[in-house]
């Protein structure tokens, strides 16, 4: 079955869902995911090809990883507060519960 084909039959099975605000933004996220993933490959065999080593993509993969978790890892603490864990042994009442 084709990608249009696909994206038609969730359409059609998820009608009545899509009055729900945020439906479009849950449905666009992955459809960006996968055009991301598509560059993603096509960039790192460029930069395989140029560099005659599968090192360097695997390394701008990994460093672009890191950093894009740490800086997930800091906005989510800088919202949300230490882990509720955390929070019993140092006993802080930032986190709610």
């Amino acid at each position: 079955m084709g990608a249009a084909a696909c994206v038609a039959a969730v359409a059609i099975a998820g009608h009545d869902a899509w009055d729900t605000p945020g439906t479009l933004v849950l449905v666009a996220l992955p459809v960006l995911a996968g055009v991301a993933i598509a560059i993603q490959s096509a960039l790192n065999g460029r930069v395989g090809a140029v560099a005659d080593s599968p090192w360097p993509p695997t390394l701008v993969n990994f460093s672009v990883a890191a950093v894009s978790l740490a800086v997930a890892l800091a906005i989510r603490v800088a919202f949300r507060g230490p882990r509720p864990d955390a929070c019993r042994r140092s006993r802080c009442s930032t986190w709610p519960g």
